[in-house]
């Protein structure tokens, strides 16, 4: 582990490439946390929310004249 953070760290382009893979090894952590949560909601709420139509964007109000 030690030699591992010895290279990583010993250039510029290794480190850049370390923070690259954790970053995208902790996106998809957090979009797989995340997934069950928005199922939850979505089951919850109904899709689309009432304030929205069906590509999600909100209700323009009708101007009246």
């Amino acid at each position: 582990m030690i030699e591992f953070l010895k290279y990583v760290f010993s250039d510029f382009w290794p480190w850049v490439g370390f923070i690259i893979v954790i970053n995208i090894t902790l996106s998809y952590i957090i979009k797989l946390i995340n997934l069950p949560f928005k199922h939850r909601r979505i089951i919850k709420l109904g899709y689309p929310p009432e304030h929205c139509d069906a590509d999600g964007n909100p209700y323009k109000e009708k101007e009246e004249e």
